[in-house]
């Protein structure tokens, strides 16, 4: 069997769960059942196919039971970073890279940012990375923490991000910054057993967010606004419902709210400066 015909067995393995991700899925898998990269899985494709069977059979099946591909991987990428992830934390995914945009304009190495729910520490250790800033970042879960520490020495900014055990539901920031980011949990906690099951695989402590999905909102936007620079500004991520919501607690603490939409055309940031 070649690496062409091997691809297409497994992309035809994971339609049902991938969809029009399957072809790209299927590359994923047969670069790293064959120990190689995709560039040379390309370049090989109409050659003889060298890959572990075994374990390119238990990851197919892992992944058509619904489980997320960046959890059979271990890895993934985000804003150019190689990103470890396990399911002590959400799977970065590009819609946030938009709020990893949206928070590092103008940032640069004098500059001040704190991450709250940071997570894989992705847009921590983006921002560092891409503009030279400090950043300290905060979580409430240990493994999560654990895991974050290791994608900053990964993307060699260890000496910049500084990882704190923290509930952000409670202040957990020290002097002023230039940029508060957040992408908290904000899903309704009435909407998350309705959610796929491969959301459903990652941990619902960094998915929900309270009965109308504000929780972590109110209490950011409670202790935030007295921690920022005079020409600071918090970005927070949104669900494409929540706009109207994050403007009218803006509002409440004599705050302007900007609404960003990300590339897929929904409301995705909510940038809110004095």
């Amino acid at each position: 069997m070649t690496y062409r015909e091997l691809k297409n067995t497994i992309k035809d393995k994971l339609t049902a769960t991938s969809g029009e991700f399957s072809d790209y899925e299927a590359m994923l898998l047969l670069a790293r059942v064959s120990g190689l990269d995709r560039a040379a899985v390309f370049a090989r494709m109409g050659e003889e196919a060298v890959f572990d069977a075994a374990a390119l059979d238990a990851m197919i099946a892992r992944r058509i039971t619904g489980e997320p591909l960046a959890y059979i991987l271990g890895e993934t990428v985000f804003a150019g970073c190689r990103i470890f992830v396990s399911p002590a934390c959400l799977v970065p995914r590009a819609d946030t890279e938009f709020v990893f945009e949206k928070a590092a304009e103008r940032l640069h190495p004098g500059s001040r940012t704190a991450d709250l729910c940071t997570g894989s520490g992705c847009i921590a250790v983006a921002i560092a990375k891409m503009t030279g800033c400090s950043v300290e970042a905060f979580d409430l879960s240990e493994e999560a923490l654990v895991l974050a520490g290791r994608n900053a020495r990964e993307n060699g900014v260890e000496m910049q991000v500084v990882f704190r055990r923290a509930d952000v539901l409670t202040d957990p920031l020290t002097g002023a910054y230039d940029r508060i980011v957040s992408n908290p949990p904000y899903i309704r906690t009435d909407v998350i057993d309705g959610l796929s099951r491969e959301v459903q695989r990652e941990p619902r402590l960094a998915l929900d967010g309270g009965a109308d999905g504000l929780v972590f909102y109110r209490a950011i936007l409670s202790y935030a606004p007295s921690h920022l620079k005079r020409d600071g500004a918090i970005v927070l991520e949104i669900g494409y419902d929540q706009g109207d919501a994050l403007c009218d607690l803006s509002r409440e603490i004599g705050m302007t709210c900007e609404i960003f939409r990300d590339y897929g055309g929904n409301p995705r940031v909510a940038k809110l400066v004095f």
